[in-house]
């Protein structure tokens, strides 16, 4: 006998009768055989468009067309790790589950895979260096880590140049290898002006006689920008009047304190220089002369007489003599 329900295999059927059934008879029996074939499956295949992770991956396979609610896994063949263009191919090898051996796979058992690249998002940072330094390292942001063991190689790159502008920051020879794509996104790196060399100018702190003196020792600048002068009237509020680049130029009639305001005018990579207050002292000076008066003496005669005045005469000399 068979049990609907029982596994495939081969069964023995034994004939038989309940005895006395059939008198008039003389019957012999012979066994048979019944013979219970697997069952062939179908297979559905799904997530067959994968997206690399670092791991092997491959498709799933869910078994079709099975009996009395029979649980049936499918073991698949053909993982694989690498993102490709081209397809991969996967088998169902085998079957699992306590009623696999009721079962058998199709003949078509196998189905075509992909795995695409990953995609991660780079962004360069915006960076920025003084005329004449040498550039930083750029610099990168990602959008997630690589998987594994996977690094990035190679380097971002930026436009060439060495003056005063902003240049364009490019993805250049930075890869994370086959696996990924890079949605590369850009930035600015700034070269800004540089502060010139200057050597401020100095107080003469001069002592006036009876000429001008200049206030001012020269200042200096170098890379090529411009110092200039000007006299004002504090040292808080610059002049707006000319400035003139002859620092000799500057000078005062008379004693007192002055503000000799300078300021630097830079080029394409040098920035200007703010104007500056010197302030000067100019003290008045007095010059020292010694005079001799000599008297010879006279017999009264009557006539007026003048003194001798030996040395340089400065200004008038009074002078009075009387009768002795």
């Amino acid at each position: 006998s068979y049990a609907q329900g029982n596994d495939a295999t081969t069964y023995t059927i034994t004939p038989s009768q309940t005895s006395g059934a059939n008198p008039n008879y003389d019957i012999t029996f012979a066994n048979g055989t019944l013979t219970v074939v697997q069952k062939t499956i179908g297979i559905t295949w799904g997530n067959d468009q994968l997206t690399y992770n670092g791991e092997a991956q491959s498709p799933t396979a869910t078994a079709t067309g099975t009996v009395n609610s029979d649980v049936i896994g499918i073991t698949v063949d053909g993982a694989q790790t690498s993102a490709s263009d081209t397809a991969y191919t996967a088998t169902a090898s085998s079957l699992t589950g306590a009623k696999a051996g009721n079962y058998k796979l199709p003949t078509a058992n196998t189905h075509e895979f992909s795995i695409a690249k990953a995609n991660i998002t780079v962004t360069a940072n915006a960076l920025s260096k003084t005329y004449g330094d040498a550039d930083p390292a750029l610099t990168y942001s990602v959008s997630q880590a690589l998987y594994g063991s996977d690094a990035f190689t190679g380097a971002l790159t930026r436009a060439e140049g060495e003056v005063v502008d902003i240049y364009a920051i490019t993805q250049g020879t930075l890869s994370a290898g086959d696996n990924y794509n890079i949605n590369f996104t850009g930035a600015n790196f700034t070269i800004n002006k540089a502060t010139a060399t200057v050597t401020a100018p100095t107080a003469k702190n001069p002592t006036r006689y009876s000429s001008a003196v200049q206030l001012i020792n020269a200042g200096t600048v170098k890379d090529g920008c411009t110092i200039e002068y000007q006299l004002g009237t504090s040292s808080t509020t610059a002049p707006t009047g000319a400035w003139t680049t002859n620092a000799a130029s500057i000078t005062a009639n008379s004693s007192g304190t002055y503000y000799v305001w300078y300021k630097v005018t830079g080029n394409a990579n040098y920035a200007d220089v703010d104007a500056t207050p010197v302030t000067v002292k100019v003290t008045q000076g007095y010059y020292s002369q010694s005079w001799t008066l000599t008297m010879d003496s006279y017999e009264y005669d009557g006539t007026a007489h003048t003194p001798t005045i030996n040395g340089m005469t400065y200004g008038t000399v009074t002078y009075k003599y009387y009768n002795v």
